[in-house]
């Protein structure tokens, strides 16, 4: 009983530590393939300003369609591995090989997906000239900046609000305690 217990919290604290994102695509601003489909975005948005060409915009829609249909169906297959992990996890006798062999299988399909976004983020580089790449990488900063901004807005705001509510509440009490 003992050691059956040992072996479930062993193989609870590897799949909580893998679950953390110790294996993940993800950069400082989130996931590379967010990344990705937002500069994507960005480019056909300001395909003006970048000066894409008819053939570049047609590329652009392709790849992002192609990249988005794989990156949905892996991160799909993921979650699903990710569940029969749980339920495995669930019975009373557990299966390590089948436990193993589907930890295998989920960061094998974590290291495709992150495979086919560097590959994908090659290709949408490949497809525009260097000045294109500098002008949207300038646009993109830009982009970026100002969201953050206005979410460093709404965060102070927030606790202004808090701080407000907090000292009316502090100046109710003080009035209950005067009475």
């Amino acid at each position: 009983m003992k050691k059956k217990f040992l072996v479930v919290l062993a193989i609870c604290a590897v799949s909580f530590s893998l679950s953390t994102g110790i294996a993940s695509a993800k950069s400082k601003s989130g996931d590379l393939g967010d990344k990705l489909f937002k500069k994507m975005y960005i480019a056909l948005k300001e395909k003006k300003d970048l000066k894409l060409s008819d053939s570049q915009v047609d590329e652009i829609v392709n790849l992002k369609v192609e990249t988005k249909k794989d990156y949905t169906i892996k991160k799909a297959e993921i979650k699903n591995i990710g569940l029969d992990l749980k339920l495995q996890l669930m019975k009373d006798d557990i299966d390590t090989e089948k436990i193993n062999s589907l930890i295998d299988e989920k960061y094998d399909l974590k290291k495709d997906k992150a495979k086919a976004l560097i590959k994908a983020y090659a290709s949408f580089k490949d497809i525009l000239s260097k000045e294109q790449t500098e002008r949207l990488k300038e646009i993109y900063k830009k982009k970026c900046l100002m969201k953050n901004y206005g979410n460093k807005r709404k965060m102070m705001k927030n606790k202004m609000m808090e701080r407000d509510h907090q000292m009316m509440k502090d100046n109710r009490m003080m009035d209950m305690y005067r009475r």
